[in-house]
């Protein structure tokens, strides 16, 4: 029978609304640890564990639909390439850390690659980071660890219970259900430290590896979990993108998790930034003309055009499909606001004010 707690995520989960499962949740394993030391039960965690791959998926179509417009940033896309190029004919490379503000197109640039990418000959993984989800240990590898699941399956390579088991000791949603596992062999795993389970985990990607090349991608960083960030960490040192190639991105700033991987990657030449910048006048308006098909903007118009989006490309579609739409600039629009909204979230209180 479900818990009230089940009940009211999976209606949280109905109506999209994925943060108010992460809270519900965040706030349930909190009061459990502090009241009685102890973790949700198994259930509720496959159920939220269930949620956020709806949301990873539901977040993957939106960005589907916004990135079929691709412009300029032709010097990043052959860096990108000559990076995947390198690795592929297995020559030094190094993996890339993309950075930019929100909406500059970090995304869009990393969609096109994978696009071009032959994914008959290499395996291309995933996943992204929330800031919701940073206080969940791991959080940046669960996506990753389902798909390691599924690919074993898929050649029919089976893996140990006993490694599952472990490696469900962080990834529960690594134990199939047909092991029918109960909280008490949880509980008898606590004895086991991390890194032994983190080694298995590497190992078991570093498997899949020496079959076929690997591209992981890794979305906002920026939101990533200390513990996240050693893991990859530890697969840059330990693969040295020898099989597998990595693409990170996150925003521009002063941001622990990009500071600290960036630093790392550059000392030991396994990972190396690729920053992205707002368009100039001229970029901007040769992006607004291409992008309303041909249609010569009035000076007035092309001015107006770049005050509004200061070269920022998200800004830029969704002034010039408001122009479309209504042929004048009457405001900012909600997605506009969201994303100001995000920067602003990133701000220092001080900063704030």
């Amino acid at each position: 029978m479900k818990s009230f707690i089940e009940k009211l995520m999976e209606l949280y989960a109905l109506d999209r609304k994925f943060n108010r499962c992460i809270e519900i949740y965040q706030q349930l394993s909190e009061t459990l640890d502090q009241e009685l030391g102890i973790e949700p039960d198994v259930e509720t965690t496959r159920l939220f564990e269930k949620i956020m791959k709806e949301r990873t998926a539901a977040k993957k179509t939106e960005v589907e639909k916004l990135d079929y417009f691709f412009f300029g940033r032709d010097q990043e896309y052959n860096e990108l390439r000559m990076e995947f190029n390198a690795f592929r004919t297995g020559r030094k490379a190094q993996s890339l850390l993309i950075t930019g503000e929100a909406g500059i197109g970090k995304t869009a640039l990393v969609n096109r690659f994978i696009q071009e990418v032959d994914e008959s000959k290499c395996l291309v993984l995933r996943t992204s980071c929330f800031q919701a989800e940073e206080g969940f240990y791991y959080k940046a590898w669960d996506e990753l660890m389902n798909a390691v699941s599924k690919y074993y399956d898929h050649i029919g390579e089976s893996i140990p219970s006993a490694i599952r088991k472990m490696i469900g000791y962080l990834f529960p949603s690594f134990i199939s259900d047909e092991f029918e596992v109960q909280e008490y062999e949880f509980e008898k795993l606590d004895i086991i430290k991390n890194h032994v389970v983190e080694r298995a985990v590497l190992d078991l990607v570093q498997r899949i590896s020496d079959r076929i090349p690997m591209i992981i991608f890794v979305e906002d960083i920026h939101w990533m979990d200390r513990m996240s960030l050693a893991l990859f960490k530890s697969l840059l040192m330990k693969n040295k993108n020898k099989s597998i190639f990595m693409v990170f991105t996150g925003r521009k700033g002063e941001y622990d998790p990009i500071e600290k991987i960036a630093a790392e990657g550059s000392q030991y030449g396994t990972l190396r930034r690729i920053c992205l910048e707002r368009f100039s006048f001229d970029e901007t308006i040769a992006f607004a003309e291409t992008y309303l098909e041909g249609v010569a903007l009035k000076e007035g118009v092309k001015s107006q055009v770049f005050k509004e989006t200061d070269g920022n490309p998200f800004f830029m579609v969704e002034i010039l499909n408001h122009i479309r739409a209504n042929r004048s600039f009457q405001g900012l629009t909600p997605k506009m606001q969201d994303v100001l909204k995000s920067r602003m979230n990133l701000l220092s209180d001080s900063a704030k004010k």
